[in-house]
């Protein structure tokens, strides 16, 4: 019973590494720590007389690579999420883009029909005036049509 739920925990655990570098490093860590445990034992004898300076330079330089992969990974990972965020920015500036288009043209469309309505009010020779700004504002809110889509 206990063996199942560390399974079933291995196993969610597994799920969230969909990065194959992660699993790739985690793999090579291990290994690389098997590998210095089984050299560690089988010249135990040598190495138990090792002084303390001696030990941290050992480990210094056994553990090196493995930092450097880390850092290589951790790098390799961060390019790829500035990707990401760079193509999330250049989406979000040409929605903004947009936006800023719609709203310019949905004053513009406004402005004509409130000219229209005081040319139209005003009768008279204002009637040529009243009919460009209505051409001007179906014009604008054509263009919002496609703008919108």
């Amino acid at each position: 019973m206990k063996w199942n739920r560390i399974g079933s925990g291995v196993d969610a655990m597994l799920e969230h590494f969909e990065d194959k570098r992660f699993v790739l490093g985690i793999v090579i860590t291990f290994l690389w720590i098997v590998t210095g445990l089984v050299l560690l034992l089988y010249r135990f004898s040598d190495i138990a007389r090792f002084r303390l300076n001696e030990w941290s330079d050992i480990l210094a330089g056994y553990f090196a690579p493995v930092a450097f992969l880390w850092l290589v990974l951790g790098y390799r990972q961060q390019g790829e999420e500035l990707k990401t965020n760079t193509q999330a920015l250049l989406a979000q500036r040409d929605e903004q883009e947009r936006s800023v288009k719609i709203a310019a043209y949905t004053a513009l469309m406004q402005h004509e029909e409130q000219e229209m309505v005081l040319f139209d009010s005003l009768g008279g020779g204002y009637k040529k005036a009243a009919l460009n700004a209505r051409i001007r504002a179906n014009t604008y809110a054509e263009k919002l049509k496609q703008l919108v889509g």
